[in-house]
């Protein structure tokens, strides 16, 4: 059986995903073959040597492929390369990040395929692959057996532990150039806004969660300050994210990081189960919320009651004296 672990290497955090992806499948892939390709993709610009190494140290596969769109990551960009690469294979594997879901999806749809998401757990029995994932907002696990043809998958936020960088000289790697191959005609402008570096959220020792009762952008901006107050990282709530409050990358829950930290503030989050998923391993978990019948409230170690704006406010003026 022909399969592949597929990754976006523009991501800051692609290290990390590849590792848990290494994990995943060592772990919970229970199918008649080992997984042998990685396809990464990639701008390695005019020294692509360095970015093949680096790229490529993170992996267990024995061979990777490099696929260089040149410029910034766009889905419009992988999509238009991948099915070449992808049109024999049977399993497709993805990081169970914001990109790695939509990738799977997309691919899944011009691939005539089948996609899951969340994926926990995959076998391969009598013919057919099993697939685990929670469903009913993450309250009860559950089989699926896709229909017959390509399958991609990606994988459930941290469904799996990061395995360790595998030793020996590494895959067998194979570049190849994929700039101006179009398949994104229809975007008519790009535009690239750095944002600053942190750690990824998955790691993060201190927390601070900002949901939709913070109100906006300037609330989430006065969550970020107490978050730097705390020398903490800071997220945000699905609902949060979609209202273009913040970065996807800043998104925390099922869909986002699942976190462990040793403290995290969650401030204006009423505690869905899908976010109280990503928040629930936190060693002290803290709660600021003007209701206190909030899910949030009742699964914290300590609730503030109350409106978060001047919560935030006045915390982050006390640390900071």
């Amino acid at each position: 059986m022909k399969s592949a672990l597929i990754l976006n290497g523009l991501n800051p955090a692609y290290p990390e995903r590849a590792r848990e992806l290494a994990a995943w499948t060592r772990d919970r892939l229970r199918g008649p073959d080992r997984v042998e390709t990685a396809v990464i993709l990639a701008d390695l610009g005019t020294d692509s040597k360095p970015a093949r190494r680096r790229l490529a140290a993170e992996l267990s596969a024995r061979r990777a492929v490099v696929l260089d769109i040149g410029g910034p990551y766009q889905a419009e960009k992988a999509l238009a390369a991948l099915p070449e690469f992808c049109a024999d294979l049977e399993l497709m594997l993805f990081p169970g990040d914001f990109s790695g879901a939509e990738l799977a999806v997309r691919l899944a749809h011009r691939l005539a395929g089948v996609a899951v998401t969340g994926t926990l757990a995959a076998a391969w029995e009598d013919g057919a692959w099993v697939v685990e994932k929670m469903v009913y907002s993450q309250h009860l696990r559950a089989a699926f057996k896709p229909r017959p043809g390509p399958v991609c998958l990606a994988l459930a936020p941290g469904a799996a532990e990061p395995a360790a960088r595998p030793a020996g000289p590494g895959p067998t790697v194979t570049v190849y150039d994929r700039r101006g191959s179009g398949g994104a005609e229809f975007v008519l402008e790009t535009r690239v806004e750095p944002e600053s570096e942190s750690e990824d959220l998955a790691r993060a020792k201190r927390l601070v969660v900002a949901g939709q009762g913070v109100g906006g952008r300037e609330g989430v901006a006065a969550a970020a300050r107490l978050a730097e107050a705390m020398s903490a990282d800071w997220g945000v709530s699905r609902p949060a994210a979609m209202n273009a409050w913040a970065p996807l990358a800043r998104l925390v829950g099922v869909s986002g990081a699942m976190t462990r930290p040793e403290l995290c503030l969650a401030v204006g989050v009423s505690g869905s189960p899908a976010l109280y998923a990503g928040l629930e391993k936190s060693r002290f978990l803290v709660a600021v919320n003007h209701d206190p019948q909030a899910p949030m409230v009742r699964g914290a170690d300590v609730a503030v009651i109350d409106d978060c704006g001047p919560v935030m406010a006045e915390l982050t003026r006390l640390l900071k004296e």
